[in-house]
Parts: structure tokens; sequence; C-alpha cells
């Protein structure tokens, strides 16, 4: 859709058709979550209050300032407390228009074992040779835990690893992906991302996180048998 002609309304719609696109292909569980940057004012971002995806309407989507990712209104109802990756995100990429945060346990394993993700086929042709990796713990203070990103410090380490790529994964935690469209083209992506057909088992990357297999024990000296803490063989 052209976006001098699109409104905000268009867009909480295309929103909500985003949540139900990536709940069916099994991208968003219970703490995903979607943002689309405000057509009436680029400060400003839209976003779902604190609830479950798969009961998401266009009422309850509520808009945020960009500056500290704070309501304008915010009706009473519970804020998401992620919102910040949404808002630092917009603000370092002026360019971006949608926001998708998955946890898809498709892709945390490579977030963890030092694998890189790698595009392997076709349909990843707009990933970068290798996904860049937020460290959690380069965001937060001294003293603090948890691993989600509910401070804009948080929120403006992980814009930095972001960088100016399509997607970063979170360190034990998921993966977000932008754009700076807001119809198919995120939910196309995202679902690439976070599906398992991108990274199948037959994939060089996906055979690195196979467990080794445990080795057979090697038999028993003979002394063992002799001084009785092993039976002896039995004879043939």
């Amino acid at each position: 859709m052209n976006s001098s002609t699109e409104t905000n309304a268009q867009r909480i719609s295309e929103l909500v058709t985003a949540y139900r696109i990536l709940l069916n292909e099994q991208v968003l569980d219970s703490f995903g979550h979607v943002s689309v940057r405000s057509v009436a004012d680029p400060g400003r971002f839209l976003m779902p209050r604190a609830m479950p995806p798969a009961l998401v309407t266009s009422d309850d989507v509520l808009e945020y300032r960009v500056a500290d990712s704070q309501p304008t209104d915010q009706r009473g109802r519970r804020v998401n407390g992620e919102r910040y990756l949404h808002g630092e995100i917009y603000k370092a990429r002026p360019d971006t228009q949608a926001v998708i945060h998955s946890h898809s346990q498709a892709v945390i394993p490579f977030s963890l074992i030092g694998v890189p993700l790698r595009p392997v086929i076709a349909q990843a042709g707009f990933m970068p040779p290798a996904v860049p990796n937020f460290e959690v713990r380069e965001g937060r203070s001294n003293g603090e835990r948890g691993m989600q990103i509910t401070d804009a410090r948080r929120g403006a380490a992980l814009a930095a690893t972001l960088g100016s790529g399509p997607v970063a994964l979170l360190r034990g935690h998921g993966n977000v992906v932008v754009r700076s469209s807001v119809t198919t083209r995120p939910v196309q992506r995202s679902t690439a991302v976070s599906s398992d057909w991108l990274t199948p088992s037959r994939s060089p990357e996906r055979r690195l996180l196979r467990p080794a297999p445990i080795p057979t024990p090697p038999a028993p000296p003979p002394w063992r048998e002799a001084s009785g803490f092993l039976p002896a063989a039995a004879p043939r």
C-alpha cells in the first residue's frame, strides 16, 4: 500500500492481520509481539497492550512515543513490558516501519552454542551472511537480572547489535525482525527466520546442533573379573 495514502486505521488492521498470520505459522507464542510505526506521526508507534497475541483486536492497540516508549493514552490498560525493544529500534532506525519479536525454538539454539545462523536456502536471501547475536548483559546495569528488554538501555543495546540489518538474535530469548514496509514482507521474513524450514535437519548448521552420540563403553579389563568386581563372562 502506498504510505502517502495509508492511514493509521489501515496500519492497525494490517497489524492485527500480521498477528493472525504469525500465530497460524506458529511464529508467535503467548508472549511474542508486533508493532508498526504511526503514519500520522513517525515519532510514534502502534502496538497492542499486554495480552496474548491470539486475542489481539484493533481496539487493543495503543499508541506509544518513540522518544521514551511510553503510551500517549494508556486508557487504563496494562502496557507491554518489552515496548522498549520496539521503541529503541524505531529511534535508531528511521527507515523501519514494522518490528516483530518472537521466541522461536527453531532458532534459539543458534544464539547459545556459537554456531551462527546463516542463510542456506533461497527464501533466506534477505539475511546477512551471519545474523548478529545480542547479549543482554551488555545492556544491563550492574546487579540487574533478567533477559527481557524492559528498559531503554537494553533496547538501545539491542538496536546497536541489530545495526542496519533486518534481523538479530537475542541470546537464549528469541529474535527480532524489522522491515521498511508494513504489509506482507515483514511477516514473510519473520516466518522465514523463525520456522523450522529455514534450518532443516539436513542443513550443515542444524547438524552441528545435534548432540554427539554417546560412545560405547570399553570392555572391562581382565583384572576386574579376577578380583570379583564383575562376574566372569559365561563360557561359549
